[in-house]
């Protein structure tokens, strides 16, 4: 999958810099129980993935500008509401082209999309998945705004994986399959320690995206330590990367470096 039109989706990536919403609090984290064996300091919030809609063109033009106007100012009142946590594009030519961090629900999420004129128009698609993460996202990026302008926000690239279920992926439980599961935990634990691997977590459903993993390493190194996880060297899981840009402060600091 490859992405089109960066220039107008970067602005994804810093709007949160150039919200008037500062000093907004963080609406209530929620209240649903933690996946069993998930550790300690997860939070549930909503991913919205963005994809080229059925009437996305790469041509731009002047309904195209409005459009893209009415999307951002829609990012900013979601952020403004402190529902909106983290957002950024995609920085390949990607069919999916970026994503939404919520801190609410998946319904409360789809009302908030519902006022994107480029959603609405069917130039862009969104999926609104449940997805458990390190607690706090977006709460340091806040804390330390102060009303600085889009040009001045500081920007890192990171390297994003969507974990999909592989050729050998079985919903049957065994012991194979539960050793398995505690070897796959125990090799983002100890990537999370390195402090490459900054955030992971699953997806509640039953579809086939599985999880997401976040690195804070240059591309080559992230794909080889996501390779070696043994659910995906088993073929459990597969890797989808992207490389993503997100306002520095939005995703959490690595442990170690």
């Amino acid at each position: 999958m490859r992405f089109a039109t960066i220039a107008t989706l970067a602005l994804l990536a810093c709007v949160v810099a150039s919200a008037r919403g500062a000093g907004v609090p963080p609406p209530a984290a929620s209240a649903a129980p933690a996946p069993a064996g998930a550790p300690a300091g997860m939070q549930r919030y909503t991913l919205g993935i963005l994809y080229r809609g059925p009437a996305w063109t790469p041509e731009r033009s002047a309904r195209v500008d409005s459009l893209q106007r009415g999307h951002l100012a829609n990012i900013l009142a979601m952020f403004e509401r402190g529902a909106l946590v983290g957002a950024g594009p995609f920085l390949d030519d990607a069919h999916v082209i970026g994503l939404f961090i919520f801190r609410c629900d998946s319904s409360a999420a789809a009302a908030l999309v519902r006022n994107d004129p480029a959603i609405g128009s069917q130039r862009f698609a969104i999926a609104l998945l449940p997805w458990w993460a390190p607690a706090g996202i977006g709460d340091a990026y806040r804390a330390s705004y102060h009303g600085e302008s889009p040009e001045n926000a500081r920007m890192e690239r990171l390297e994003f994986a969507f974990l999909l279920r592989g050729p050998a992926w079985s919903p049957v439980e065994t012991p194979a399959t539960a050793a398995l599961q505690r070897a796959h935990l125990e090799h983002l634990k100890a990537l999370g320690a390195s402090g490459a691997l900054i955030a992971a977590g699953p997806f509640d459903g039953d579809s086939d995206l599985r999880g997401v993993l976040v690195f804070r390493a240059d591309s080559a190194t992230a794909r080889r330590l996501a390779a070696d996880d043994p659910k995906v060297k088993s073929g459990w899981l597969t890797l989808d990367f992207h490389p993503w840009m997100v306002a520095a402060g939005v995703m959490p600091a690595s442990k170690a470096r």
